[in-house]
């Protein structure tokens, strides 16, 4: 199956020979991962430190065997890179593709995040995580938020790309940044590029020179040159455009 044959001597992936160490208990996973019972592979390259016996994937982004987890990260070009990840065995949990955690740490793609506390550890969304005392954005912490009141915006569920904003009682917050001079009473997502308050439109998080936030609108795609517009101006990626 996906392309994988043996004979008695050798393995075959297409028309090309590959050596494993025991073809007669090679076994095909899916396209990229085999195993045989001294190893497992992927793209036919030995995953070092594995035991093809007990080798088994558990979704797209983590496999296991009798001694470790590993994480996979995928590429574009259908490359992997298959690592195991530093974890207590027994207490070790996938919560999804991004996240992890075991009784004392948490982990984002398979790497321990820097001062996270597994037992507490949970998922809000959006990217964001917390523990009992830290809020976190992907493997960075979110520094002075409060894990109680921090709650990431809805309107998350739109943006195309990496940006997340969120809050709590004292702060606005974009990824792990803290959203400066931001007014949380009437701060709006307008889109994933540009935000208002009743000071002012934001684009990133940089203020949009003499825009007027009581007009501003966001356009769904480009206009020409233009993806926004208020009573006075257009605008393209925050800035006039004539």
């Amino acid at each position: 199956g996906y392309d994988y044959a043996r004979d008695k001597l050798q393995a075959w992936f297409k028309s090309n020979a590959f050596q494993v160490e025991d073809v007669q208990s090679l076994t095909v996973l899916n396209y990229h991962f085999i195993k045989d019972n001294i190893h497992a592979y992927v793209n036919r390259a030995p995953i070092a430190g594995s035991d093809g016996k007990t080798f088994e994937l558990l979704d797209d982004a983590y496999a296991r065997d009798a001694q470790h987890y590993y994480y996979l990260q995928s590429y574009s070009d259908g490359d992997y890179e298959v690592y195991p990840i530093d974890c207590a065995y027994t207490s070790f949990q996938v919560l999804d593709y991004q996240f992890a955690k075991d009784a004392h740490h948490a982990f984002y793609l398979g790497k321990k995040i820097k001062g996270a506390d597994g037992a507490s550890f949970q998922r809000i969304g959006f990217g964001y995580t917390k523990d009992a005392q830290h809020v976190f954005f992907q493997d960075l912490q979110v520094a002075g938020a409060d894990p109680q009141t921090f709650v990431p915006f809805k309107e998350n569920e739109n943006a195309l790309g990496p940006t997340a904003y969120a809050r709590d009682n004292n702060n606005i917050y974009v990824n792990e940044k803290t959203f400066a001079g931001a007014d949380a009473a009437t701060f709006k997502i307008l889109d994933e590029k540009y935000t208002s308050d009743k000071n002012g439109v934001y684009y990133f998080g940089k203020k949009v020179k003499n825009a007027d936030p009581g007009t501003f609108k966001v356009f769904p795609h480009f206009v020409g040159n233009a993806d926004a517009e208020d009573k006075n101006h257009q605008y393209g990626e925050g800035k006039v455009v004539e």
